[in-house]
């Protein structure tokens, strides 16, 4: 990347051309976009459970309804039900409603004259009020009106709209709520209360509020992340860049989503708000970078060149840590959050590269000519303080503050584990919300507008024309509607309880007792008043359950009792299944668990992969990994504790988050690397890079906690959770980033793949070299960077005759001559060492003064290996130093008998 930041800034008017192009070619699409906020992205496709359920759907039509509620105390009144009775005629009329259910539609089965007589309650209207009064008291024996259709109270009438699975475009919900309330505000003025109800009208809502919030929230985005940038690092271009690249990388993405028909959904909304947030990091790490340069007094273009050099590499593996931090979501068989992970790795892939060409090009037009050196210098002065501390810690509390973060960590780690699950989009809204006070309300008064379906498939026809196998579908809806938040479950056991009570005129709502009764009364049934409870031979039934349960837990929890009540009640040779779309639903929140354990799993072992590649070091990979997982483990110790469930938003925060706080730790570790090649000291390296990264590493953070915070004003409650545990998360990442991770990096030696491959070893220095004897390339890179390459120039001294001996040397490139001082100053060559050849050993294992002199006789490149590089390639490579030692004790072995026998034959030939 070093290479794109430093073309974008010399080709910079043709990269901001080019940006801007593309931004008005995308920016023309987005108007085009498309909310989808269907309850198909929250199951699980392509399964059998699925199948089964669309194919009930198809045999027996939708279990999707809405619900308009009419309440007043007058409702009962002629006058009232004629009002009534109109809107239920318009609604009717409206080409998505397959029927309605209402009391003018529900058959009063009664016997008149000996004969069997079916019409509906209301139709036609009662003549009077009191007529009315006994229509209405008959009707609340009758289990399908009593709390289904009219409250117990007798205050609140229902109209149960079953809709036609058609295809209305892609308004579709926003079409049918419409609908319905312009019927519905002309009789506003007549009741005390009237409204519409049902998972159209929520998810209608919840487009229209996914449109008003990212009106809202994403200006307040930009304007936390600029006054905190603003305020921070005291420059106007900190401000305007990440503003400058988050928007053009969000014009991109939702110009493509919307060219290639990518609707938002209310996972993926959250999107831009993220892309500002997120993306603001790496313009923030450029820019301090660029103050920093110009701080020490380079012109603009040099401080861009030396942000490249600085920052490209970093930026790269901050990008793929991230990108694959989102891409892992991808696993998850919810169809929403793959599709969130789509568009996330798209659009975090745009904000990277506008950032790598905007930020340099940007830099290089509107750049501060002038030195700035005290835009960072206040903010620098202000942290003094702290970071002395860090240091402190760092260096002398090492052994406590692993203990401290141990002892947290097992606590939190606890309470990940009461963790529930939620899956249900009844659960996205707070208690106080307009929709939750209806769906209560509903509840209350008359049965959940949500349901799912119990089918018992006998297989043998008129299998529930006989009483023993109705009684069981009879018990079993008794049962069911015992159970907490279930108002609802009707059957065809039902409906025969309502002939038996009318032809046997006892008044008592029972089921006949003997199968010939039964056989009996099937003569008088109209299959289409009971096609969606059973099928025309009688050998499959169907309980409807409606019910108003939000969690997945709760969901779950009953479905277990019911499961339960089955297995004992229910015979054998009957095939028992429970489906729907509330089923299909909170069955897929077991499937979220085990997709976001995967997830973070696989993240993880990204991670620790790219990072041991990147640093040939396994442990550096594992270091990495230790203190992102640590603010992991709080933010799931906090759900656990606080009741904050694991839906659909908080399933993505921790991969998210490791991919997000990834990039800090990456920052700090490549800026180690480069601090502790330029001083080839630990403990020196750790507190310049602390130093160094803690300007922009802070404000980062603090930005992407405050933004993170914005998102705590929405409406939905997993985005509320998204942003605050996300924002914790954050903070405490920022904690550990300079706490753990300094600590652990103290026992790891970097060396970066890009340094061993950037570093060329000529063939003759691998072959004349005895040091590298048996040592692979590889191992030979490693020693070699972990010691000092340093360059003289020509003239200059290598090593002085009466220092003290404290390294030793490598010639890898150009000339040098030994010299050894005679009686009278004159200076003699002792010898000229070849590429390869090792030399100044001699009185390094004593540090005792040399003997003799190294001068430089050409420009050249010398390995410096000092005591302390050998320490460090002893504590770090135990394989690599053991080659070494041994190779070093051959040569200095031949060097002594060199000079023992140079020594015995002088004074022969003297």
């Amino acid at each position: 990347m070093k290479r794109l930041i430093e073309y974008s800034a010399a080709n910079y008017i043709a990269v901001l051309i080019f940006i801007v192009l593309l931004t008005a070619v995308t920016g023309w699409f987005m108007p085009q976009l498309q909310i989808d906020v269907s309850s198909e992205g929250l199951m699980i496709a392509d399964t059998p459970e699925r199948a089964y359920y669309e194919s009930i759907l198809r045999e027996y039509g939708s279990d999707n309804i809405m619900v308009v509620v009419i309440k007043d105390d007058d409702i009962q009144s002629v006058n009232s039900l004629a009002r009534v009775k109109r809107i239920v005629d318009r609604i009717s009329a409206l080409e998505f409603v397959r029927r309605t259910d209402s009391l003018f539609s529900v058959k009063n089965i009664r016997v008149e004259n000996d004969n069997i007589i079916s019409t509906p309650y209301l139709n036609p209207l009662p003549a009077s009020d009191e007529k009315s009064s006994e229509i209405f008291a008959r009707a609340k024996t009758n289990p399908f009106v009593s709390r289904n259709l009219l409250s117990d109270d007798g205050k609140t009438m229902a109209i149960n709209i079953h809709l036609d699975d058609i295809n209305l475009g892609d308004q579709q919900d926003a079409y049918i709520t419409r609908s319905i309330e312009n019927i519905l505000q002309y009789y506003e003025a007549d009741f005390e209360e009237i409204y519409q109800f049902g998972l159209p009208y929520v998810r209608s809502v919840v487009e229209k509020q996914i449109v008003d919030e990212q009106v809202v929230l994403v200006p307040q985005s930009f304007l936390v992340l600029i006054i905190v940038l603003l305020f921070v690092l005291r420059n106007l271009n900190a401000g305007l860049l990440p503003l400058a690249t988050s928007l053009t990388s969000i014009v991109w993405l939702l110009g493509l989503m919307a060219m290639i028909d990518i609707p938002l959904t209310l996972v993926t909304a959250i999107i831009p708000i993220l892309m500002i947030i997120i993306g603001s990091t790496e313009d923030v790490h450029l820019i301090s970078e660029y103050l920093l340069a110009k701080k020490a007094g380079k012109s603009r273009n040099e401080a861009v060149k030396i942000m490249a050099r600085r920052k490209g590499f970093a930026s790269l593996m901050t990008f793929l840590t991230s990108w694959f931090g989102f891409a892992s979501v991808a696993i998850n068989p919810l169809e929403v959050l793959r599709e969130f992970s789509i568009v996330a790795t798209s659009g975090l892939l745009f904000n990277y590269l506008v950032t790598m060409m905007l930020v340099p090009a940007w830099l290089c037009v509107f750049g501060s000519k002038k030195s700035r050196s005290l835009e960072t210098g206040k903010a620098l002065r202000l942290l003094n303080p702290l970071l002395n501390s860090i240091c402190f810690i760092v260096h002398e509390r090492k052994g406590k503050t692993l203990a401290v973060i141990g002892i947290i960590t097992v606590v939190f780690l606890y309470g990940a584990f009461q963790i529930k699950l939620n899956n249900n989009i009844m659960g996205y809204f707070e208690e106080s919300s307009p929709i939750k006070i209806r769906a209560h309300d509903v509840a209350h008064k008359l049965a959940g507008v949500e349901s799912f379906m119990i089918v018992l498939d006998a297989g043998i026809e008129d299998t529930y024309l006989h009483s023993r196998y109705l009684q069981q579908m009879h018990d079993l809806a008794r049962y069911i509607e015992s159970q907490e938040y279930i108002e609802k479950a009707l059957s065809f056991a039902d409906y025969l309880t309502v002939m038996n009570s009318a032809v046997n005129e006892t008044g008592k709502i029972r089921l006949p007792r003997d199968d010939y009764v039964v056989q009996e009364l099937s003569l008088f049934i109209d299959h289409d008043d009971v096609k969606q409870y059973i099928d025309p031979d009688y050998s499959k039934a169907i309980i409807h359950v409606r019910h108003h349960i939000d969690s997945s837990h709760v969901f779950k929890r009953t479905m277990n009792n019911i499961n339960e009540f089955i297995n004992e009640n229910i015979d054998k040779s009957i095939d028992v299944t429970v489906t729907g779309e509330s089923v299909l639903i909170n069955d897929a929140a077991d499937s979220l668990a085990f997709a976001q354990a995967v997830s973070l799993l696989l993240i993880l072992f990204i991670i620790f992969v790219v990072v041991s590649l990147i640093f040939v070091n396994i442990h550096a990979g594992l270091l990495s990994i230790l203190p992102n997982i640590f603010p992991v483990i709080i933010m799931f110790g906090i759900m656990g504790w606080f009741d904050i469930p694991l839906d659909t938003g908080t399933a993505m925060i921790a991969v998210i988050a490791i991919g997000v706080i990834i990039d800090n730790t990456m920052h700090f570790m490549v800026r180690y690397n480069q601090e502790l090649n330029d001083i080839y000291d630990e403990e020196s390296a750790i507190v310049r890079t602390i130093r160094a990264e803690a300007l922009p590493i802070i404000s980062a953070s603090v930005a992407l906690a405050l933004g993170f915070i914005v998102m705590t004003q929405s409406g939905f409650m997993p985005i509320v959770y998204f942003g605050a545990l996300s924002a914790v998360v954050i903070m405490v990442a920022l904690v550990a980033e300079f706490t753990l991770t300094p600590i652990l990096l103290s026992s790891v030696r970097l060396v970066t793949l890009w340094d061993m491959l950037s570093l060329h070893l000529k063939d003759q220095l691998l072959k004349n070299c005895r040091l590298f004897d048996g040592m692979r390339p590889w191992q030979v890179r490693k020693l070699i960077l972990l010691s000092r390459l340093q360059h003289y120039k020509k003239g200059d001294h290598i090593m002085q005759e009466g220092e003290p001996a404290s390294e030793m040397y490598i010639l890898l490139d150009g000339a040098a001559d030994i010299t050894i001082a005679e009686q009278g100053g004159v200076r003699v060559i002792k010898e000229s060492p070849e590429h390869g050849r090792l030399f100044g050993m001699m009185r390094v294992s004593d540090e005792g003064f040399r003997g003799t002199s190294a001068i430089a006789t050409k420009d050249s490149d010398v390995l410096v290996i000092s005591w302390q590089s050998i320490e460090r390639v002893a504590r770090f490579y135990p394989r690599i130093s053991s080659l070494f030692f041994q190779n070093l004790s051959k040569i200095l072995g031949n060097r002594l008998l060199e000079e023992f026998q140079t020594a015995k034959v002088e004074p022969d030939k003297a």
